[in-house]
């Protein structure tokens, strides 16, 4: 699964500036003002677009950005990061849907070339394009929860795969936490669009 961490928007001081009409410094104190540290990032975001009229991306990359600019950290010393969602129907059943993100034939079909697995808690995976991480739980067929390794301790992030029955069919979502910038967020939202529906188009047949 090939990343490009490419943010969608430049992350620069004059193009906030000429989406929003505030420069980074300028919101920082704004989102200071509206008692950023005590309302917590949920509701900083939703008072950004509610009241400032802001889009999606930018509320939430001026709530995450504010909590790396005033340090504010979870328990662990880090940052809790950006996050993204992905989800599909995928007309196949549940248990097949969850063994597809640790059985060799159906991982390689969709996670790329290479692609191996020990698929159990503890257990490691890999590809020829550098993704690796490790099986932190897996509860199946409803739900897996796996780290994403980008190379540095301190850039581990964290997704979790909630499989929901649909008939015939099953409802995945895909929630990756703890993403360390904005570009990577954005290459990885990007990325496991195309994965999930290689996954798909490879269990439909």
């Amino acid at each position: 699964m090939h990343v490009e961490a490419k943010s969608d928007h430049p992350m620069t001081d004059p193009e906030i500036t000429r989406q929003t009409g505030r420069g980074w410094a300028a919101w920082f104190d704004h989102v200071d003002a509206i008692g950023g540290r005590e309302l917590g990032r949920r509701a900083v975001t939703e008072a950004l677009a509610r009241d400032q009229g802001l889009d999606p991306w930018w509320s939430q990359t001026i709530a995450v950005e504010y909590e790396a600019a005033r340090k504010i950290h979870l328990k662990d010393g880090r940052p809790k990061g950006y996050a993204i969602c992905v989800t599909k129907t995928i007309a196949a059943p549940v248990g097949e849907v969850f063994d597809a993100f640790g059985q060799a034939a159906p991982l390689k079909a969709w996670l790329g070339t290479g692609a191996t697995a020990s698929f159990t808690e503890g257990g490691g995976f890999s590809n020829a394009d550098g993704n690796t991480g490790r099986y932190i739980k897996l509860a199946r067929p409803k739900k897996l929860r796996f780290s994403w390794d980008e190379g540095d301790p301190k850039l581990v992030s964290t997704v979790e795969v909630t499989l929901t029955p649909k008939g015939d069919k099953c409802g995945l979502v895909l929630n990756h936490e703890r993403i360390p910038s904005r570009p990577l967020a954005d290459g990885l939202r990007a990325a496991w669009g195309g994965a999930i529906e290689r996954l798909k188009r490879h269990l439909e047949g």
